[in-house]
């Protein structure tokens, strides 16, 4: 019962030493756990799950990734269960972060990943399906996943109760009862009555000695034999306490009990018992009265039956009824009846003893035989894993070397995109400027056109101002002329006014004021004749300079129609080099997308031999782990071995052919 407790415990040590020796950083680690647990349940029919539940960010650091999926909590905390429903096995997300928050009802979780070291859970009746005609009693061993010391989840396996209890009641004697206890007191098992399973020794009625003593061997590691009631049974029982130990690292201690009513061992002990005391009372009787005859024929018997017993003792099991007298009525015929009985069921203990001795050889042999084998196996899929994984690494380093190249050239092929795409770009803005310049010629050239219309405008005006100062100067020449008479009648006026005496005296001063007059005629005469000269030298140079811009225009005129020309030509240039260059750039950039593509495809195929080697680093751990032991089976089934020979040994020592009892 032990050992089935311990065997799955062995399992669920396996699967933490995977965990702890995986690259969990791999991609697909948390699914290639989920596979191992998944794979550890379906080959252990007497599991009914099994399970990891880790501390937050402690797998892979990767929670946040994994938020809100399927089977993990709501953090991404990696936690996973599979869970037996008849032939299927599915994965149930039960464990939430809610529900962690309850340290105590999550006790398989937290109590050893805090201590570091394996725990039985106090078994329960629980339905995985979550459907009440599934509950199964069942008890959850608990192993942390350790590294440097540190404890980051743990792993539990779930066996049923069921295999246990099988157990107890095989080795119940037929009278008897048994009882198993957990750490906690609770009855987990026996035959006392199944409505007791999960409750307290107390609960169950069970009386305060009984109590105590299962106490005190669950505290101090030591058997006790008590006696005591029990409910629900007549008289007092002789229970026999022992400690149970689950493990190596597991602290707690179960209780196993196994109780016998007093009556029956006093009525299997009353005959020897009645006999003994009858012998020594005939003895005393015989010898009181010197009937020496009749204390013979009373010795004679117990002296036969005391040798037949020293035979038996010996190894001599061929005894049968005969050997001890004749059939008798009295008390020595109970006894030599009860020696016979005695040595019959001796007899065929032995020879079952012996025939379980040779299956148990034969079954070690072949089991050591198919550990073997396995080993071998192991080692032939170790070689291939090793030699696949050899491969897959020269893959994913031939793989990696492509990808480095490819990104290279990817990267050199949208260098010369980026400056294809530059050069087309410059192109067009190259191609707008020169036609931006063709239309600002053109206007320049319009307006060039319209400045030597008004520039001929402009000489025509300035001539006719010419002629027109000229003309002034012609009239100005008359005026000063006129002047120049008008102030010689002034003078002779005056003369002939001073001839005339007082009677010319008025006269006289009218002609002393056209005197004036006509002097500032002849001085305004001269101002305009100094202006209009300047003004025929102003405009005659203006008209010198108008007619040399004209000139100009016209040569630029030229000049700029043979430019506009070169500027078409060059604007034609200009728009091939860009849809030249346009296609280049967009060929470029889609070698690029395709060097981008090939690259993208490497990685791919890069990252997806990684996984393949994470797996087989997986496969290679569990293969070792296979080996390490498939090799232990074959020493302890070669120990077995050896001891089935040596019982043999010891059996073949007896003597157990006889003939049937009288």
């Amino acid at each position: 019962m032990a050992l089935t407790l311990r065997d799955a415990l062995a399992s669920a040590r396996s699967v933490a030493l995977v965990f702890e020796n995986m690259d969990r950083d791999a991609p697909t680690a948390r699914s290639t756990a989920a596979d191992v647990l998944r794979a550890i349940l379906a080959g252990n029919p007497q599991f009914l799950a099994t399970w990891t539940i880790w501390g937050a960010d402690a797998f892979d650091g990767r929670d946040r990734f994994f938020k809100g999926q399927k089977t993990y909590t709501e953090t991404g905390r990696f936690a996973v269960n599979f869970f037996r429903d008849g032939d299927a096995l599915r994965a149930t997300a039960d464990v939430t972060e809610e529900s962690l928050k309850d340290e105590k009802e999550s006790d398989f979780f937290y109590v050893p990943f805090r201590r570091g070291t394996a725990y039985v859970a106090d078994p329960v009746l629980y339905s995985y399906t979550g459907r009440e005609e599934d509950a199964r009693f069942s008890v959850s061993l608990c192993v942390p996943v350790v590294a440097k010391g540190q404890a980051l989840g743990v792993v539990g396996v779930d066996p049923a109760m069921d295999i246990v209890q099988a157990t107890l009641d095989r080795d119940t004697p037929e009278e008897g009862i048994s009882l198993l206890l957990d750490f906690l007191g609770h009855l987990v098992g026996g035959t006392l009555s199944l409505d007791h399973l999960g409750k307290s020794l107390e609960e169950a009625g069970v009386s305060k000695e009984l109590v105590e003593a299962a106490r005190r061997v669950r505290e101090e590691g030591k058997g006790e034999l008590v006696t005591a009631p029990l409910p629900g049974k007549a008289g007092t029982f002789l229970v026999a306490l022992q400690p149970l130990s689950l493990g190596e690292g597991v602290p707690e201690r179960w209780v196993l009990a196994y109780g016998v009513p007093e009556g029956v061992i006093a009525e299997k002990g009353a005959a020897p018992v009645r006999l003994v005391a009858l012998a020594a009372v005939i003895c005393l009787g015989l010898l009181g009265l010197g009937l020496f005859p009749l204390l013979r024929a009373l010795v004679r018997p117990l002296r036969t039956a005391s040798a037949l017993a020293h035979r038996a003792s010996t190894g001599d099991l061929s005894l049968s009824r005969g050997d001890f007298g004749g059939p008798r009525s009295d008390e020595l015929g109970d006894l030599a009846d009860a020696l016979a009985v005695m040595v019959d069921s001796i007899r065929r203990m032995i020879k079952d003893l012996q025939s379980q001795g040779e299956a148990l050889s034969g079954s070690a042999d072949a089991l050591a035989a198919l550990s073997q084998e396995s080993v071998a196996a192991a080692e032939e899929m170790r070689a291939g894993v090793e030699s696949v994984a050899q491969r897959g690494d020269e893959n994913r380093a031939s793989l990696s070397r492509s990808g480095e190249a490819v990104r290279a050239g990817a990267t050199q092929v949208d260098a010369v995109a980026r400056v294809a795409e530059e050069g087309a770009r410059r192109a067009e803005e190259t191609a707008e400027m020169t036609e931006r310049a063709s239309e600002e010629v053109a206007q320049a050239l319009a307006a060039v056109g319209a400045a030597q219309e008004r520039t001929r405008l402009a000489t025509e005006r300035m001539e006719t101002t010419a002629q027109s100062v000229a003309a002034i100067g012609d009239f100005v020449t008359t005026i000063r002329t006129i002047a120049d008479q008008t102030n010689l009648l002034a003078l002779n006026a005056a003369i002939e006014a001073a001839r005339a005496g007082e009677a010319g005296r008025g006269f006289s001063v009218v002609a002393e004021e056209v005197r004036k007059l006509a002097e500032q005629s002849n001085d305004a005469a001269k101002e305009v004749e100094s202006r209009m000269e300047a003004l025929s030298t102003s405009t005659a140079g203006a008209l010198d300079a108008i007619r040399l811009g004209d000139q100009v225009m016209g040569d630029a005129t030229v000049r700029g129609n043979q430019a506009r020309g070169v500027l078409g030509e060059a604007l034609a240039s200009s728009r091939e080099i860009v849809r030249a260059t346009r296609e280049a750039a967009q060929a470029v950039t889609q070698h690029g997308k395709e060097s981008q593509h090939i690259a993208q495809e490497i990685g791919h195929a890069e990252e997806s031999t990684g996984e393949t080697l994470t797996s087989l680093e997986g496969i290679r751990v569990a293969i070792a782990e296979t080996t390490r032991s498939s090799e232990q089976v074959a020493q302890e089934s070669s120990r077995i071995a050896e001891e089935a020979d040596n019982m043999r040994e010891l059996l073949g020592r007896f003597h157990t052919e006889a003939r049937a009892l009288e």
